[in-house]
């Protein structure tokens, strides 16, 4: 690496969110710090709708508006090594084109069709999570004449794709405190003092849920105060900046509380109950979708297995068979490969090269 480690950046990066930013603003000083300490002759990062894995907005200007088009052909339509979808599942979320390919490119897609036109022989890429939803995606390009990434190189981007994903759900989360809330969540935007700047406007019923849970409190509940505690330790220390309990609620039902300090000093605290973020429903009304063949598409969007998917719905196999077929009818996707690529340029893409507003949950306002 030619700089800082990321240790000693991490306070930097962390610094970054705000509630009164654009997410772009976020994505350019992020990737202007990485490259202090990672070498790139190219780079790109698209926000993510959580629920879809589909592309919200790309950001970067190494790809010019074909090459752009062409990476998401691939990317959601063809089959191809180490694809973002594939990458928010794993462990590490991490990949390297020369590692995915055993060093033979050709066998790429994207490197056929979009990097090497480009002049670029190297990618390293990540997937942005936050907790258990990716929210965003990068990639790290050089030309032959730079030399591939190293280790190092891997580790630093796999510290920063943590960061960058908790700071893009941030900044979402903190834009959007005072809107009207998504079903199965409520978001607050608090001051140092832990004073309500913004709130969900069903917040009220939310919080009543957790009051009792600590000592007496006529605003806040303990177990809110305590994890945006906890979330401004870790971030005074240079540790994580974000903090997340689940607790039952008076009404024996779980929820969690995820809290996240912004550079400016301000928490983002998110109450749901850990329900999965939702395809948005203009979506599944567009289609035609029942509520089971809209949960069975964000599986097969995410790229699971029919029995992964069975299990996680609590449903048969055969009744995963039904409702894939159901999906594909209603959608017109030629199969499960280009479902996604259907979608995306359906739904996606125009917005996305309109910068169309983005919303709390990372889908766009409209959608």
């Amino acid at each position: 690496m030619a700089g800082r480690s990321f240790a000693n950046v991490a306070k930097e990066f962390r610094a970054l969110p705000r509630s009164d930013r654009p997410v772009e603003a976020l994505v350019r000083e992020a990737i202007e710090l990485t490259l202090g300490s990672v070498r790139a002759d190219g780079w790109g990062v698209f926000t993510l709708d959580p629920a879809t894995l589909l592309a919200t907005r790309a950001v970067g200007d190494t790809l010019d508006a074909g090459a752009r088009s062409r990476l998401f052909e691939i990317e959601y339509g063809e089959a191809d090594v180490a694809k973002f979808s594939t990458l928010s599942r794993e462990l590490t979320p991490i990949g390297s084109l020369s590692d995915a390919t055993e060093r033979e490119l050709s066998k790429s897609a994207r490197y056929r069709d979009v990097f090497a036109p480009l002049g670029f022989e190297h990618e390293l890429r990540a997937a942005l999570r936050s907790g258990k939803h990716t929210w965003g995606a990068l990639f790290l390009l050089r030309r032959a004449a730079t030399g591939d990434f190293v280790t190092e190189d891997e580790a630093f981007v796999r510290e920063l794709a943590d960061s960058l994903g908790d700071g893009i759900r941030a900044t979402l989360r903190a834009a959007h405190a005072g809107s009207v809330s998504s079903a199965g969540r409520a978001i607050l935007l608090l001051d140092e003092q832990q004073h309500i700047l913004a709130a969900s406007p069903d917040v009220s019923a939310w919080l009543a849920e957790l009051l009792g849970d600590g000592p007496q409190d006529p605003v806040l509940p303990h177990t809110v105060r305590s994890t945006v505690n906890g979330a401004r330790r870790g971030a005074e220390r240079g540790g994580q900046s974000s903090a997340h309990v689940r607790v039952r609620g008076k009404s024996a039902r779980w929820l969690n509380v995820h809290a996240a300090i912004l550079g400016d000093g301000k928490a983002v605290v998110t109450i749901d109950d850990g329900r999965p973020i939702a395809i948005a429903p203009a979506i599944l009304e567009a289609h035609g979708l029942t509520a089971l063949e809209g949960d069975v598409l964000r599986d097969l969007l995410h790229g699971f297995e029919d029995a992964h998917i069975a299990a996680r719905l609590g449903i048969s196999l055969d009744q995963v068979d039904r409702d894939t077929a159901a999906v594909l009818a209603k959608t017109h996707a030629p199969s499960r490969l280009e479902l996604p690529k259907q979608l995306f340029f359906e739904h996606y893409f125009t917005r996305l090269e309109a910068c169309a507003p983005l919303g709390r949950d990372g889908c766009f306002e409209s959608a």
